[in-house]
């Protein structure tokens, strides 16, 4: 049915995807065969289902499933990468550790980044029960999924700082006082700017969001993708350049001990 790979599948596939994040990060010192066989056996199903529901999509087209096939080797390299982001994470100390499950995975992860995800989702829910047809609801729909993008990619982005020690962290971040103050370092402006473009291409879709209704043209389609996908590049960028600039001061902290 299209509307379950067109509709139902793009709605709850930012849930899935930070909830399967959250499952890698949950308990990473356990380390017997039958929690890490789950682990990976979640990872592989959630990849051979979605690419399954692409390649159905579209009539089992052959490039359809070429692109398919090609994209099992990058679900493949995210499975690689989680492992090892684990195996970081699980070398922390343990007050970090503490930390980071208590404020990261369980406040960030679980009740805010799943709790927003959750909250996105009734928009497209409640605009189908209004309308006769599920395409009615595209605006909502594309403008849901650009949010939800952006919440999981920073919600991901929280628990990959996991693998950083929370007295480094604590140092680097950000206080509303020095934003308003002006009062920022070199680092501290990009971290900001970045974070401000991030939050003002989120205010597109949030516009539109609960809006019923297909676009009106191609140009306000366009921009629902175009825009979205600025913000989270930009809170990509700045993630890594706050990583960039973490790992020097651990390297330095490294050679000084």
């Amino acid at each position: 049915d299209e509307k379950v790979y067109k509709f139902w599948a793009w709605i709850i596939l930012p849930s899935s995807v930070t909830a399967m994040a959250i499952s890698f990060v949950l308990k990473p010192r356990r380390e017997d065969r039958a929690y890490k066989v789950f682990l990976v056996l979640q990872y592989v199903l959630f990849a051979f289902v979605s690419e399954f529901f692409i390649v159905v999509g579209n009539d089992f087209a052959k490039s359809s499933i070429i692109n398919s096939s090609a994209r099992s080797f990058l679900w493949l390299a995210f499975l690689i990468f989680d492992m090892k982001i684990r195996n970081h994470i699980a070398k922390l100390s343990d007050e970090d550790l503490s930390k980071f499950l208590t404020e990261d995975v369980v406040m960030g992860g679980m009740l805010v980044g799943l709790g927003q995800l959750a909250f996105l989702m009734f928009g497209s829910i409640q605009c189908d029960g209004n309308v006769d047809d599920w395409r009615q609801c595209r605006r909502t729909l594309i403008s849901q999924i650009g949010l939800s993008g952006m919440v999981t990619l920073f919600t991901l982005i929280k628990l990959l700082s996991g693998v950083v020690p929370k007295r480094i962290l604590e140092r680097h971040v950000i206080s509303p006082k020095k934003v308003v103050a002006m009062d920022l370092n070199p680092e501290e402006t990009v971290q900001a700017f970045g974070l401000l473009i991030a939050a003002g291409c989120a205010l597109y879709p949030l516009g539109n969001y609960g809006a019923g209704g297909d676009f009106g043209n191609d140009a306000e389609k366009y921009a629902a993708y175009i825009v979205p996908s600025i913000g989270g590049g930009s809170l990509l960028l700045t993630a890594v350049w706050k990583l960039v600039v973490i790992r020097g001061e651990m390297r330095r902290e490294a050679e000084e001990a």
